[in-house]
């Protein structure tokens, strides 16, 4: 079996390589303006761009109208889908012509385009030009949802829609801005109002709803290249620089994502003016965090290219945000309520053709309170054709629920009464629950027919309470012919208020209808024990081609559902797990079964992320586990600092389903039970299955891989290695999303794996320590807390005591306890006693190398930057010229073409010029110069890093006569380039600063002093209070007010 998928990925990823092999980009003119097309345009035209401002466009009728010259290859769109902004929907028709990226695009009779299956028609080689079309289906794709027709109410936010736009026409305002705004406040409408609007003046780059994200695409690299897929529909001229970021995004960081697959394609374009990523229900994202910190970690100059608009009820970074301006969405006004409530109404039939009282609408209005979701509903309900109860009925029901329960719990109040008024009968709300329980965790939609096999729901239930539930629903997916003959989970058709209502444990008992996540998980978990045997095991060879929908749903989220529907387990504490159902089953199921529905799990799950995984062409997966990953943290003086690698990142066990093979383990003791043995080897089984989805990123595996290790962990609570590869996964997630919760989570399991019996004490006593010291060390840099840094330190110890010398993880531990220390001495303050500890364990890990090591250059990096520290805090010139000399070691493996020269180019420079201000040798300067110039010609524009390298470069220029312009360019560059949360920004501010106050003295502008005061303020305001360097800002702090209050210099040559 894992042949056959090796196969499978092979094949996918020299397909892929041969696309790029053969596509070529070819260059496109600055003055080649695509411009967008909008609802007024008809086939063959284009709306011109237009110099005026946002806001006269956005009232201006969209008359101008340009036809660009036409070029080969051609873009032909076939789209069979439709897409909707605001109250339209949009089919796509038409062809594109481009050279290198598109420069002329006609579509058919609608204005808002898509490529949902491009055929790139080339005659020179149609071949290439297919297989590129191949290529750009690999990318994602949100689904298809409708709300509600004529859901906007026209003018009912106008204010907002200034504000917005006033902010995105603003040059100087931050990327990104946060519409915050508490349930049912109309977000989303709102979020698709927006989108119309930007769209039909030509300013939206994308707009994506993360409530929308199909659940095999839903890691924050795949929310971008959702984006990016985006862009493509709406500006086809971006997709040659979409498809060229598919070839080498893989493994970059997410902000760098963010560079490739949207600015860089938006810059392409040549506009004049930025474009708008809207991100609907940001805070439903349970990978939120990643997203803003990415947002936040881009350059302050991407807001001259693009812009993103994120909704949400709440802050998801609960913080301020320099990078992110925060604004508040309040409750329209009872005016404006009491006019959508009219126009609800107005599909209302009333008893006896009447029509409804005005001072009875005014009342309603006051008490919706600004909560479009709660005129919805009650309109929703009085809409509906409930036989039993006329609309005048269902409104006083409503309202005397109100009165005699208040405003404390409206939704509450509403969502129950309406339950009630749907499902009048205890067996109707009896079935209602059932159906409810079936659909709340159901992780993607099942025909309907499927769905009643596999939940023993009859289909004339099923049937009935969807008919029901349209009154509460606010989301329609898929076209209307297939809508009722499909089951989708609850979470993509009712508003979140909806689904927490039921998920509360809070709610007042006589309104509550409880309908348990957790139960949910645990009746699917059981539908999924249930489903197995009726084609498992199997005496033939099974594909995924031979299973009927309810098979392969059941064989891809049974260990999802156990996980998240089953009582946890901690080493020494199992009783729940094993008085559960789940557990018993589990228990009876034959490995052999086991062991095939591994092989099929990994066919339909690896499959899926083989493509995702592979979209760039130019990687295979890597074979050899047992090489580390370096991975590069900054360090915070503005160079690009130390390189850690990480502690070992492969699982314990191969990729092997085989259960027998655990049979040893039953001996142990030489009287396991039965029982025992069996729980073992479905825990191998399990184990294995993760082993085989492992490839050390967050992808749309890892979700599964934390679930199959979940459940092995529950088998097996003793074994440390399970433990220890659990806090893996969710440190590997925790990574990539951002999440505390994920943080907490690989702590817990770490912390687990050290309680736990059956430990590799034998092979690598420093193994779980260590794990247990990196996961805290990564929760310290996300959450902040000094404690955890504290206790990495201790079992950084521990893991070192155990890794004595010789021992090949030795050289790891030194490294990772230097590095630990290292951050504790920033955080506290110079101490000199750890610093030159510090060093000492930095250069044991360099000697403990064996010669002709891969790591070698990284190793000799990592103790220049220790041996730099040490001379800011000591002014020991020898530790400087000793840190230089290693630098030049380093510069020496890393040729031409490496992947680290710039870097340490770099820092060479660094170090040079702080020799050269301590012994004013020219010829140090000179080098330094030449070498910054270097590594600021291999960080072209748009390199992650480049921020750094001009910060390093400027510094050098500071003291070179005549050249403090450039300088001074170059410092504001770095600047304007430097993340707003950026660690070293104070840095960045301060070098301006510093070279402003240089130009007060050589030329006595006034102007110049001032504004360096005002920036030093800024660096004051974000530098530690107890970092080490702090005196540095001190220093020119007192600089700048010796000047202030001194005569002004003459001005000199």
């Amino acid at each position: 079996m894992a042949s056959n998928a090796s196969a499978r990925s092979l094949g996918k990823q020299n397909t892929l390589s041969r696309v790029f092999s053969k596509f070529r980009k070819a260059p496109k003119s600055q003055d080649q303006v695509a411009p967008t097309p909008t609802s007024t345009q008809t086939s063959g035209h284009q709306v011109s761009e237009r110099s005026t401002t946002l806001e006269g466009e956005l009232g201006a009728a969209q008359n101008g109208r340009s036809t660009l010259q036409s070029q080969v290859p051609i873009i032909q769109v076939a789209d069979h889908s439709k897409h909707h902004h605001g109250d339209t929907t949009y089919n796509t028709h038409g062809t594109t012509n481009f050279v290198g990226s598109v420069t002329n695009a006609t579509f058919g009779p609608n204005s808002v385009t898509t490529i949902e299956r491009a055929t790139f028609v080339s005659p020179e080689n149609a071949e290439a030009s297919t297989e590129a079309a191949l290529l750009w289906d690999t990318l994602p794709k949100q689904r298809d949802i409708r709300g509600p027709e004529n859901e906007y109410l026209d003018g009912s936010r106008e204010d907002v829609v200034e504000d917005t736009l006033g902010w995105f026409e603003d040059p100087i305002s931050e990327p990104g801005f946060l519409i915050q705004g508490a349930a049912g406040l109309g977000k989303s409408t709102f979020a698709r109002h927006l989108t119309h609007r930007l769209h039909s003046v030509g300013r939206l780059a994308a707009s994506v709803s993360l409530s929308a994200l199909p659940n095999g695409s839903r890691s924050p690299l795949s929310v971008v290249k959702i984006a990016a897929r985006e862009l493509g529909r709406i500006r086809p001229e971006t997709i040659p620089a979409i498809l060229e970021a598919t070839k080498s995004c893989e493994a970059a960081p997410l902000v760098d994502q963010f560079e490739t697959f949207l600015i860089t394609p938006v810059r392409s374009l040549g506009l004049s003016h930025p474009l708008a990523v809207i991100f609907d229900a940001v805070d439903e994202y349970e990978s939120h965090s990643a997203l803003i910190n990415a947002l936040s970690s881009l350059p302050a100059t991407t807001s001259s290219s693009i812009k993103f608009i994120l909704l949400g009820r709440s802050n998801p970074r609960g913080r301020k945000d320099a990078a992110i301006r925060l604004y508040l969405l309040q409750p329209v006004s009872s005016a404006t309520m009491e006019r959508f409530l009219r126009k609800q109404l107005e599909g209302v039939q009333w008893e006896h053709g009447r029509r409804y009282a005005t001072e009875r609408i005014t009342k309603l209005a006051e008490l919706a309170k600004g909560l479009f979701i709660w005129v919805r509903v009650v309109c929703s309900l009085l809409q509906k054709r409930v036989s039993r109860f006329s609309p005048d009925h269902i409104l006083e029901s409503i309202l005397d629920a109100r009165r005699s329960l208040g405003d404390s719990e409206q939704l509450a109040t509403l969502y129950h009464q309406a339950i009630v008024l749907l499902f009048p009968d205890s067996e109707d709300q009896d079935l209602f629950r059932e159906y409810m329980t079936a659909t709340l965790a159901l992780q993607e939609s099942l025909p309907m027919d499927e769905f009643s096999a596999f939940t023993d729901l009859p289909t004339r239930a099923i049937e009935g309470i969807q008919a029901e539930l349209k009154a509460l629903q606010i989301r329609k997916l898929g076209g209307v012919n297939d809508e009722g003959a499909q089951v989708h989970p609850a979470g993509s058709l009712f508003h979140l208020s909806f689904l927490e209502y039921l998920g509360s444990t809070s709610t007042r008992a006589h309104i509550a209808f409880h309908v348990s996540p957790f139960d949910s998980h645990s009746q699917l978990a059981k539908s999924c024990l249930r489903e197995l045997p009726r084609f498992l095991p199997s005496s033939r060879l099974l594909r995924c081609i031979d299973l009927d929908p309810r098979g392969r749903y059941a064989v891809t989220y049974l260990t999802v559902h156990i996980h998240h529907g089953s009582p946890s387990v901690q080493p020494g504490s199992t009783e729940e797990w094993e008085r559960s159902g789940h557990c018993a089953t589990l228990r009876q199921t034959s490995v052999e079964m086991l062991e095939q529905w591994a092989d099929l799990f990994v066919d339909l799950v690896g499959g899926a992320s083989e493509v995702e995984a592979c979209a760039g062409g130019n990687s295979d997966i890597q074979e050899d586990i047992d090489e580390p990953d370096a991975v590069e943290r900054r360090d915070d003086h503005g160079g690009l600092g130390e390189h850690h690698p990480a502690e070992r990142t492969e699982l314990a066990w191969s990729n092997n389903f085989s259960g027998r093979d655990a049979d040893h383990d039953t001996t142990d003791k030489g009287h396991a039970s039965e029982v025992a043995g069996h729980d073992i080897r479905v825990a191998h089984v399990l184990h294995g299955v993760a082993t085989a989805l492992w490839d050390g990123r967050y992808t749309s595996q890892s979700s599964f891989q934390t679930s199959c290790l979940e459940v092995a962990v529950r088998h097996r609570p003793d074994g440390a290695e399970y433990w220890h590869d659990l806090g893996r996964t969710y440190a590997t997630a925790a990574k990539w999303n951002g999440s505390v919760e994920a943080h907490d989570r690989a702590v817990a399991a770490h912390q687990n794996a050290m309680r736990a019996v059956v430990g590799p004490t034998e092979h690598d006593p420093g193994r779980l320590p260590c794990g247990l010291a990196t996961a805290l060390y990564a929760r310290f840099w996300a959450v902040g807390r000094p404690e955890d840094l504290e206790q990495s330190i201790a079992l950084h110890r521990n893991a070192l005591a155990m890794r004595p010398p010789g021992h090949p993880r030795r050289a790891w531990s030194l490294n990772n306890l230097a590095s630990a220390l290292s951050d504790y001495v920033r955080e506290r303050g110079s101490r000199t006693g750890e610093i030159d500890e510090v060093v000492g364990l930095q250069r044991e890990a360099l000697d403990s190398l064996p010669q002709g090591h891969k790591d070698t250059s990284m190793y000799l990096l990592n103790l220049a930057v220790k041996l730099k520290s040490r001379y800011e805090m000591t002014r020991s010139i020898v530790d400087l010229e000793e840190a230089i000399r290693l630098e030049r070691e380093a510069l020496a493996l890393c040729p031409p073409g490496h992947a680290t020269r710039a870097s340490t180019l770099n820092e060479l420079a660094w170090l040079l010029t702080m020799q050269y201000e301590a012994q004013c040798d020219t010829g140090l300067l000179q080098e330094a110069v030449f070498l910054g110039r270097e590594s600021l010609s291999l960080c072209a524009i748009g390199h992650p890093q480049r921020f750094n390298v001009l910060d390093t470069l400027s510094t050098a220029l500071t003291f070179v006569q005549d050249c403090l312009d450039e300088a001074l360019q170059l410092s504001r560059e770095s600047l304007s380039l430097t993340p707003l949360n950026h660690s070293c920004r104070w840095r960045a501010l301060c070098g301006v600063a510093s070279i402003l106050l240089s130009c007060y003295e050589r030329s006595g502008s006034a102007e110049d002093l001032e504004e360096a005061v005002l920036i030093c303020g800024q660096a004051s305001s974000l530098c530690p209070p107890k970092h080490f360097r702090r005196y540095k800002l001190l220093d020119l702090q007192a600089k700048l007010s010796g000047a202030t209050f001194s005569p002004s210099p003459s001005p000199t040559s």
